[in-house]
């Protein structure tokens, strides 16, 4: 066997034995059921009508129920629950699905196929198109799928086995325990302005002079955003009363070139910028 005959017997050795663990914890009983039934689940976990299961896996209702009864006869116990509008997942069930997803994804993954990965607001203006036009050098024939959002839309994704890694500003504390994150660079926060800003001549800018201005700052429940509160906090003082919340740094880069908004941003998200004197910093 060849590097990649074992590279692929790695991944296959260590999703089976992930899928085993979990089928095992649910119910003994499920060891024994085919593949491509327990596959099936992640559709039906998805959806919590017994239609919508039916015209995602392409069988008629009646069929569907008698796999659902099937299943659960196998597993000896109950996987799914009637609700009032029809049949839900249990938490059980919704572990496999999601064990399922992720050794779904790690079949998938080829020598030459594809990579998807999630793209955080600090990553895509200038780290990620870097490093994607270099991968590409080499590896010219792998498509790759850039997916942006939020962070907890990222995070969902990477755990279901949807996205292959993220790449932006570094969460602390990690809200999971079994996620590991890797420190690419060190940046640091700039306050930014356009050019003809009435606080562009200014040498020596105090925080209760700022505090008075308008600013665009980005969402809630960001590593920048916490930072940008944090010099407020710190000092005692009351936010700034007027802020506009933005997620998009192109719509960031707009406000900025056409009001009197200041901005705190990424020194790198507006590198160029600055460079230009589009903005001053």
């Amino acid at each position: 066997m060849n590097e990649r005959g074992r590279t692929l017997e790695a991944r296959l050795r260590r999703t089976v034995d992930r899928l085993d663990s979990k089928l095992s914890k649910v119910s003994p009983g499920l060891w024994l059921l085919p593949l491509s039934r327990n596959c099936r689940l992640r559709s039906r976990c998805q959806r919590r009508k017994v239609s919508c299961w039916r015209l995602a896996l392409g069988r008629a209702q009646p069929t569907v129920h008698r796999a659902i009864t099937l299943f659960q006869q196998e597993a000896g116990r109950s996987l799914f629950e009637r609700i009032s509008f029809g049949l839900v997942a249990t938490k059980p069930c919704r572990e496999i699905a999601q064990t399922a997803r992720i050794a779904f994804a790690e079949f998938n993954r080829r020598e030459v196929g594809s990579i998807r990965i999630g793209a955080l607001p600090l990553s895509r203006s200038y780290l990620l198109p870097e490093a994607i036009v270099r991968f590409r050098r080499d590896s010219p024939q792998k498509t790759i799928t850039v997916i942006d959002g939020t962070y907890k839309e990222m995070l969902a994704g990477l755990r279901s086995g949807d996205i292959d890694f993220i790449v932006g500003a570094l969460r602390s504390p990690l809200p999971v325990e079994d996620e590991i994150q890797e420190r690419l660079l060190c940046d640091h926060l700039v306050v930014v302005v356009r050019p003809d800003h009435p606080l562009e001549k200014e040498t020596s800018l105090r925080l209760d002079v700022l505090v008075q201005h308008p600013w665009v700052v980005p969402r809630p429940d960001t590593p920048t955003r916490e930072q940008f509160d944090q010099l407020f906090d710190s000092q005692g003082m009351a936010m700034p009363d007027s802020v506009v919340e933005c997620g998009s740094i192109l719509l960031i880069r707009e406000l900025l070139s056409k009001s009197e908004l200041l901005g705190c941003i990424s020194k790198q998200q507006v590198k160029r910028e600055v460079n230009d004197c589009k903005f001053d910093d």
